[in-house]
């Protein structure tokens, strides 16, 4: 996996996962990433920045929100990216 800081400079969880995504997707034209917000806001903390612009909207899409299909309690309190993308 190559990475722009050097071998022995730590990376952050969040740079180790988007490599791994990156990694993944770029190996096989079968593999997509789906998930609230994965797409245009790059994910929680920004773990997916940038792999929209790259894989295309084919491969990683964003997902409804919880909030927003007929699965789990009434009462659950949608998210914040659930809030955040509805005033959008």
């Amino acid at each position: 996996m190559s990475r722009a800081k050097g071998a022995d400079e730590p990376i952050t969880y969040r740079e180790a996962l988007r490599a791994a995504l990156r990694e993944a997707l770029a190996a096989d034209d079968r593999v997509f990433l789906m998930g609230e917000d994965v797409g245009r806001y790059g994910g929680a903390f920004g773990v997916s920045l940038g792999l929209l612009d790259e894989f295309g909207p084919e491969r990683v899409r964003d997902t409804p929100c919880r909030s927003r299909v007929s699965s789990g309690p009434a009462s659950a309190p949608p998210s914040r990216a659930c809030a955040r993308s509805s005033r959008s």
